[in-house]
């Protein structure tokens, strides 16, 4: 069962959108494109067992990794764009303010933007 079939109506559709976005952006980088899924799966997972807001869980999963595929020097362009201040790896400064930016249901805690990069190994038995 995909992430977004654990979902219905608007959520559901955006998920969708998100998920067909990511296939396309992520054409040549399948491995990336799967890692994204998982990582998206597990997000739900530990939104359900620490009783977060799913879908935002979901989301940030499915997009942690969208600008991996740029180059260091286009995430630098954006950044500087942006306006965003780079400590560390590029691609995660871009990554975490595009979900900020496209997603902006409600202000997202740094905490939940950072969860979402933990692999599934490091999940919590519930």
């Amino acid at each position: 069962m995909s992430v977004e079939d654990q979902f219905e109506g608007d959520e559901r559709a955006l998920l969708k959108h998100i998920q067909e976005l990511l296939d396309v952006r992520m054409k040549d980088k399948r491995k990336r494109y799967v890692h994204s899924l998982g990582v998206a799966e597990t997000a739900l997972h530990l939104a359900e067992v620490y009783g977060v807001d799913r879908f935002d869980a979901a989301a940030a999963g499915l997009i942690h990794d969208w600008d991996k595929v740029l180059s260091d020097d286009e995430l630098v362009t954006r950044a500087l764009h942006y306006g965003i201040k780079i400590a560390g790896s590029p691609s995660a400064a871009a990554s975490a303010f595009w979900a900020y930016r496209k997603l902006r249901r409600k202000k997202y805690p740094a905490t939940a933007l950072l969860t979402v990069r933990r692999r599934k190994k490091h999940a919590p038995t519930p």
